[in-house]
């Protein structure tokens, strides 16, 4: 019989730079909230979409190196006109939901 190891618990905190393992440098370079969504000629609009994209610099600092270097990424979600501006700020909240999820899936996938 063979004995696998358990699972390996990895914790991420924010912590002053000058004592961190690694660093993620985030620039948020557009929010877009005038994507047209399922919207045929003739219909009225009815859900519009929103898009964030960032470029991202991950670097390990152990190593003194980087380990992506203004990767872009990006995150979207839509939403109903008539829900308004509260609908539009939801939609941006789960893009950046998105995008956060994504940039920490490649940072820790990339490590």
């Amino acid at each position: 019989a063979c004995s696998a190891p358990g699972p390996v618990a990895v914790a991420l905190r924010v912590i002053d730079a000058a004592d961190a393992d690694s660093r993620l440098q985030v620039t948020i370079t557009s929010i877009r909230n005038d994507e047209r969504r399922n919207i045929s000629t003739g219909e009225l609009e009815t859900v519009r979409g929103v898009t964030v994209a960032a470029q991202v610099t991950f670097v390990d600092n152990l190593k003194r190196s980087e380990v992506f270097t203004n990767r872009t990424f990006s995150g979207d979600a839509q939403y109903r006109i008539d829900e308004g501006a509260a609908g539009e700020e939801r939609a941006i909240r789960t893009a950046l939901d998105k995008i956060t999820s994504e940039i920490l899936l490649a940072a820790v996938a990339d490590w």
